[in-house]
């Protein structure tokens, strides 16, 4: 699948961490030229998202759209932010 916004936000924030391609690459497992590829808008495998979310510390709903705009953005962005265990209870205020 190509997405060309996803592969331009991993690129983003790849120059963001000043981060050279191959070094990018490395730090996922992958080779050079696959991740040339990424960035030029092919969608990896699961595996491969969830190493560039860790690496790059972003989401996959930043990097699929899935963030509305306004509230929600922001809420998320705060949930990214909190531990596991804040997580846990934040999920339990919810279901309550």
């Amino acid at each position: 699948m190509i997405d060309k916004r996803f592969g331009k936000k991993v690129n983003e924030k790849r120059k963001s961490l000043n981060l050279k391609t191959d070094e990018l690459a490395v730090k996922c497992g992958i080779e050079p030229g696959y991740m040339r590829q990424i960035l030029a808008g092919q969608v990896p495998s699961g595996q491969v998202i969830i190493k560039l979310c860790e690496v790059l510390s972003l989401s996959p709903n930043y990097l699929f759209d899935f963030v509305e705009e306004g509230e929600d953005k922001e809420i998320l962005q705060a949930l990214n932010q909190l531990s596991t265990k804040e997580k846990q209870v934040v999920l339990h205020l919810l279901h309550s």
